[in-house]
């Protein structure tokens, strides 16, 4: 029983880490896509690629409500969060 305890404990710290590195992962790709948009002076490149930005942002607001984040984690994603949106709306995305 102990080992079924703690192998379930560990699965569930795997799972958590696994959640909490996929929204890292996500919130990157939202900031790299939401970067390359602002830096491109081609028009229709500058929109597709704001558009994968906002999907990645969506994303990983719609997943960060089920995610059992630290305080620090919770804070540093929020902050990054706040900084993509803040690119995002300088290229025009309304939220």
């Amino acid at each position: 029983m102990k080992d079924l305890l703690a192998e379930t404990k560990r699965l569930s710290e795997e799972v958590k880490s696994s959640h909490t590195s996929f929204l890292r992962t996500e919130l990157d790709l939202a900031a790299t896509f939401a970067r390359m948009a602002m830096e491109s002076t081609d028009q229709q490149k500058r929109s597709r690629t704001a558009r994968q930005a906002r999907l990645a942002y969506d994303t990983v607001l719609r997943f960060l409500v089920r995610v059992a984040l630290t305080d620090a984690e919770q804070e540093d994603m929020y902050n990054r969060l706040a900084s993509v949106k803040s690119n995002l709306q300088i290229l025009g995305q309304t939220f």
